[in-house]
């Protein structure tokens, strides 16, 4: 009789099962994140963003996010990174070169798919472009002439063209999501109305018609 109520009990349970497994339509690819950079000691990097949203499937969007630890001596570790549930990322700061990658899949799936690997180089206490604490990232940028102000900006936001090139920009909030665009022309300038934009991290992308690509964080107060 035990046998049989058992059995029983499996076979009530098999259709639920099934049907959680039925309604995943999960990813086919994990998404694209961007991008590589350096950073001096200490100092916070650029925020990694999406650079292509995961394809296929549906349903909501579930993201996680992963740093390699790597110690002497001990194999490499790729460690959750807690709370870094969105399609975006912003690092702390860092000490040492750190490895990141973002894992994605649909509501309801338990595979996660995997994105590529984004690289946040420390650059020695000693290089002379940390000298006064300036991001490596822009030494010898043809794009370190792009201006973004006021910092941190409330109402609108002016972004200035210094660089002698055609530059496309696009702004993202922390969460990965384009709030605005804009292509200045050498010299050019322009200026974003942004009231209705919550009070946090903002980050832009440049790219110029020379094909070099560079990101800015940037914050929005409320008052």
């Amino acid at each position: 009789m035990r046998f049989k109520t058992c059995y029983f009990l499996l076979l009530l349970a098999l259709p639920a099962f099934a049907q959680a497994q039925s309604n995943c339509h999960n990813v086919l690819t994990g998404g694209l994140i961007c991008c590589d950079q350096t950073v001096c000691p200490g100092k916070m990097p650029q925020a990694i963003l999406e650079s292509q949203s995961p394809e296929g499937g549906d349903g909501l969007l579930e993201y996680e996010w992963h740093r390699l630890r790597v110690i002497p001596n001990v194999a490499p570790l790729w460690e959750v990174v807690p709370d870094a549930v969105s399609a975006a990322y912003q690092p702390d700061t860092l000490s040492v070169t750190s490895y990141f990658l973002r894992e994605a899949r649909r509501q309801g799936c338990t595979e996660w798919m995997v994105s590529n690997v984004v690289i946040v180089t420390v650059a020695a206490p000693n290089d002379p472009a940390c000298a006064g604490s300036v991001s490596t990232q822009d030494v010898d940028s043809r794009l370190a002439s792009v201006r973004c102000s006021p910092s941190p900006f409330t109402e609108k936001l002016t972004i200035e063209n210094g660089a002698h090139q055609q530059v496309s920009v696009q702004i993202f909030d922390a969460f990965g999501k384009r709030v605005d665009e804009a292509t200045l022309p050498a010299g050019a300038e322009t200026t974003l109305d942004t009231p209705t934009w919550p009070a946090g991290l903002y980050v832009v992308r440049l790219k110029g018609a020379d094909g070099e690509t560079r990101t800015r964080s940037i914050v929005k107060t409320s008052h």
